[in-house]
């Protein structure tokens, strides 16, 4: 009896030694090595038992055994299910958060950083491997974020650095960023205004899904968007998508409900599956493509939507009218024309047209449906369809004709 007892005993001990998940400890945090000079942050116990409360600082560097070990990552599931975790700072050093990091962090309130050129390139797992899926504050020092400026040293932004950063209101980049990466912004319910660099040629997929974008200002560059970049952005209104752009992904704009005009750039090759499917409201489509890009069209996977198909006004070059009539997809469209042949009201000449900016928007008042064509000084189409409020994202001056007439505004 004493010997089973005994085996009994040494069981227990030798499965609580199992379940420890760290090497050492320091100051209340958790660690593993990662070879001779780094470690990563882990939980205390292996299985979903919280390890953390109330406010983490991460340092840069932990001294055991007379050793110094920088610390670099996060490890998998290290802030897991730490319902009472309240804040978290990470240091630069740390370039990796791993699997499911900070899952289930629901009391999770604010992030604090010191380096953003860091944070942007950060090696983000998943989801739940990014603090800010549950904090939504991120503190750069002691600067809350709203306003982010990309620093001029990222060439990529990182897979789902900014994942679900609902405080975030603007993004701006110059032209050091080439890529933006996957899930990078999606679900930034207050993103309303991006500027996006003239070198970046590729925007992830997934990238700005579900934001509150309402101003666009397309890089010079672009070339693909990748599919769901921009779907559910139902703040959207009027897109103009740059001469640069080669391939549309699969619903890149798909679920953006209150788009009303497209306007589609000269290098455009292909458009995906659901493209715009579920944007009832587009009813004003520019191509400026002269070979007629390939689209999808089949029960299901239609790159528009089929009221856009029965109501919208495709508009197209003249020399490329025919071609747009016979192509597969676009041969669907119930009316085609060419750009700039749109009849007008016969009462237009006689009707007083009015032209203002405001508020980041062109104001047009007794157009009388006629088409409205804006251009920058140089000759730059921006627009092209009918409208009456357009969204413009930069300051400057632009000329809008309208039918035989023209007019200067400054923004």
């Amino acid at each position: 009896m004493k010997r089973i007892t005994l085996l009994s005993m040494l069981l227990v001990m030798l499965g609580t030694v199992q379940s420890l998940a760290f090497e050492f400890e320091v100051g209340g945090i958790y660690y593993n090595k990662l070879g001779s000079d780094s470690c990563e942050v882990t939980n205390k116990v292996s299985g979903l038992v919280p390890s953390y409360s109330g406010d983490i600082v991460i340092p840069e560097s932990v001294e055991t055994g007379g050793k110094t070990y920088t610390v670099t990552a996060i490890g998998d599931s290290a802030f897991s299910v730490c319902n009472e975790l309240n804040s978290v700072s990470i240091p630069p050093t740390v370039n990796r958060l791993g699997s499911a990091a900070f899952d289930d962090c629901d009391s999770l309130k604010e992030v604090y950083i010191t380096n953003l050129e860091a944070w942007c390139t950060m090696n983000v797992q998943s989801w739940n491997s990014n603090p800010l899926y549950f904090a939504k504050k991120l503190f750069l020092g002691n600067e809350l974020l709203s306003n982010l400026v990309i620093p001029n040293s990222v060439s990529k932004i990182a897979d789902n650095t900014f994942y679900n950063f609902s405080g975030l209101k603007s993004v701006t980049m110059d032209n050091s960023v080439k890529e933006i990466g996957e899930s990078s912004f999606i679900n930034c319910t207050s993103l309303s205004d991006l500027i996006i660099g003239d070198s970046v040629k590729t925007i992830g997929e997934y990238a700005f899904q579900s934001c509150a974008l309402r101003n666009i200002k397309w890089g010079t560059s672009l070339e693909n968007i990748e599919q769901y970049a921009f779907c559910g952005s139902d703040s959207l209104k009027s897109i103009v998508l740059p001469n640069s752009l080669k391939t549309l992904g699969e619903s890149a704009f798909g679920a953006s409900t209150n788009l009303k005009s497209i306007t589609l750039g000269k290098s455009l090759t292909q458009i995906g599956p659901s493209a715009f499917l579920l944007c009832y409201y587009v009813d004003s489509i520019t191509c400026l493509a002269e070979v007629p890009p390939t689209i999808d069209y089949d029960t299901w996977t239609n790159s528009f939507d089929d009221y856009n198909y029965n109501y919208a006004i495709l508009r197209v070059p003249q020399s490329s009218l025919e071609a747009y009539k016979k192509a597969n997809g676009w041969k669907a469209f119930q009316h085609i024309e060419a750009i700039g042949t749109t009849k007008v009201e016969s009462n237009l000449a006689n009707n007083t047209v009015t032209v203002i900016a405001h508020n980041g928007y062109i104001e047009v008042y007794g157009a009388n449906g006629a088409d409205v064509n804006v251009y920058t000084t140089t000759g730059q189409l921006l627009f092209s369809g009918r409208g009456n409020t357009i969204p413009m994202t930069n300051h400057g001056v632009y000329i809008v004709r309208i039918a035989n007439q023209s007019f200067k505004v400054a923004m």
